[in-house]
């Protein structure tokens, strides 16, 4: 794959997609998401990789709940993706949404042993 076609198909989706409203908020407020949420939103290996590769921002929160892009990974007990963000160095400790869950709480919470795996192989949880 090539570095700059993975870049512009994130960066070409459309505003309706990346600034989806929640379902209990006013039509007229939006969330932004990054690029690249929304490959990890989508489970991209290759784009996450190119887009953090390219230098972004890898713990910014975004959508509606304020979510990271290794939580959305974690979330959805994506290894490969969870490995990809930590090798670039997302921070694992990192607090998402209302209630301040981690990347490894959102996994064991959801029972997504891949994720945990991989977070815990990173270094998620580890005593200080």
């Amino acid at each position: 794959f090539s570095f700059s076609l993975v870049l512009l198909s994130f960066l070409s989706i459309s505003s309706a997609q990346r600034r989806r409203p929640s379902s209990d908020s006013p039509s007229h407020i939006s969330y932004n998401e990054t690029a690249l949420y929304a490959a990890a939103q989508q489970g991209s290996v290759e784009a996450v990789a190119a887009i953090a590769e390219a230098g972004a921002t890898l713990d910014l929160q975004c959508g509606a709940y304020k979510e990271t892009a290794l939580y959305a990974a974690a979330q959805q007990n994506n290894a490969d993706l969870i490995r990809v963000l930590t090798k670039a160095g997302a921070d694992l400790e990192k607090e998402c949404g209302v209630f301040g869950f981690t990347a490894k709480d959102i996994a064991e919470s959801h029972g997504n042993t891949a994720a945990i795996k991989a977070l815990k192989a990173a270094g998620a949880g580890a005593e200080l």
